[in-house]
This record gives structure tokens, sequence and C-alpha cells, in this order.
């Protein structure tokens, strides 16, 4: 009885720590100059499905290659997960560069 209560009380407590949506940016001021024309912007993506399927390439030379970068000067990370009984169900990752 007090193995069943005691397994019970747990998974409660596990499910209700789980953050359920995570997204985070990890800023950087760079937004006023691309919107200025004096930087030019690069995107990277990738994702992964339960940590078993994962696809794209958010790698920093694919961000600056796909903006047309030579020169890096910020770089961002943003990073969005649902977590599904405290693991990563889906997650997506981005990578953006700005630079001349």
């Amino acid at each position: 009885m007090f193995k069943n209560l005691f397994t019970v009380m747990l998974l409660i407590i596990s499910l209700a720590s789980a953050t359920p949506i995570v997204n985070t940016t990890l800023p950087l001021d760079a937004e006023k100059k691309v919107a200025s024309g004096e930087l030019k912007k690069g995107e990277s993506y990738s994702g992964s499905y339960l940590w078993l399927i994962s696809y794209g390439d958010a790698s920093i030379k694919t961000a600056a290659r796909n903006g047309g970068i030579k020169n890096i000067v910020y770089i961002d990370y943003q990073e969005a997960s649902f977590l599904f009984l405290n693991l990563v169900g889906v997650a997506k990752y981005k990578t953006i560069v700005y630079g001349y």
C-alpha cells in the first residue's frame, strides 16, 4: 500500500515540476543595425524528436553562409522545446548571425 502511494506521489511531483514548454533566446543588441541596413542577418535551424530523430544544421558556418556573411559581428541562439514527463519530446534550435 505504502509503496504504491509513494510511487503515485513521486509521479505527481514529477509532473508538477515539469516545464511543459521552454522557449529561450540568448539575445544580443543587433536588430537595430539589421533594420538600418548596417548588418546582414543569417539563420540556420536544427531539431530533434524524442532524442531519436534529428534534422537540420544549426551551425554558425551555415547561418553565415545563408546570410551571405563573411565577417561575423554578433551571434544569437534560440531554443524551443516541448517537455513530456520531464523528457524532451520535440526540440528546435536556431542560430542567428549578424555581420558584413
